[in-house]
């Protein structure tokens, strides 16, 4: 059985260039278009702005960030807890 599989790309860019606003709203507007799964945020600052958003909407993100500070249920990273 094959599954078809869309990638979807958001201008969501946050810190250091922009703020985290445009984040949030890029991260929610992947929700309501009914992502599985979002990859990134790739900036710990970022990764860590949006892990209570992340938990409370159940979509998973993907992070390969080093902060160990984003954390919670639906947040995956490469750093170590």
């Amino acid at each position: 059985m094959t599954v078809p599989v869309e990638i979807l790309t958001v201008d969501a860019r946050g810190l250091p260039r922009e703020n985290f606003r445009k984040l949030i709203a890029g991260y929610e507007r992947l929700v309501d278009e009914g992502c599985v799964v979002v990859i990134g945020p790739m900036i710990a600052d970022n990764s860590e702005t949006l892990a209570p958003y992340v938990n409370r909407a159940g979509v998973p993100v993907l992070l390969w960030t080093g902060t160990t500070r984003a954390a919670g249920e639906y947040v995956f990273t490469v750093g170590e807890r």
